[in-house]
């Protein structure tokens, strides 16, 4: 049940969403209960952010931190980076892989991270591309429903804005499947 890249919802099973969310309560309880954790001891994270972001950048920072890992970041990177003057999104992937053990990318383009994804000899986590995936938002959401609901089954959904267009809608909608007798509105 390993996974390597976390590229979208749909690459989940059941069972693997219910052991994230059942690590995730763990974790939770132990930062709760003021245990330092250690999952990311002598690793590093990068983020590498192409589009601004204020809760999923910090999000993903914090949470390296708090598991042990050290961070590097990019914010701004179509124009902070060597993508400005035309590196590709793969050459990128390459260089920044020498430097951490997993890589956080959001990105304005659909199918970007899956792009970067390609070449990475490391994890690669999808923090947003486009009006594609937000995967590990809709993880977030499950686990917040399931927190404050008790269960992921038979909810009433509805979904607001612009569910045609909205990555975290998409991917929430798709890991909801799993769980029967759901009804989107």
């Amino acid at each position: 049940m390993p996974i390597s890249h976390i590229l979208e919802a749909k690459q989940f099973s059941r069972p693997q969403i219910e052991a994230l969310l059942a690590a995730s309560a763990k974790m939770e309880q132990a930062l709760k209960r003021g245990q330092k954790l250690n999952h990311l001891s002598g690793k590093v994270v990068a983020c590498l952010f192409f589009e601004p972001s204020t809760r999923t950048r910090l999000s993903f920072e914090a949470a390296a931190l708090r598991l042990g890992g050290q961070v590097i970041s990019m914010e701004s990177g179509l124009v902070s980076s060597s993508a400005f003057k035309g590196e590709s999104l793969e050459d990128t992937m390459r260089m920044v892989q020498s430097y951490a053990d997993c890589v956080v990318v959001r990105h304005p383009r659909a199918g970007a991270v899956q792009d970067m994804a390609t070449v990475a000899a490391v994890p690669v986590i999808n923090a947003g591309d486009g009006g594609n995936q937000h995967p590990t938002q809709a993880l977030l959401d499950l686990y917040t429903i399931k927190k404050e609901l008790g269960r992921l089954h038979n909810l009433n959904i509805a979904f607001g804005f612009d569910p045609k267009h909205s990555r975290t809608i998409r991917s929430l909608a798709l890991l909801l499947t799993h769980f029967s007798g759901n009804r989107f509105t």
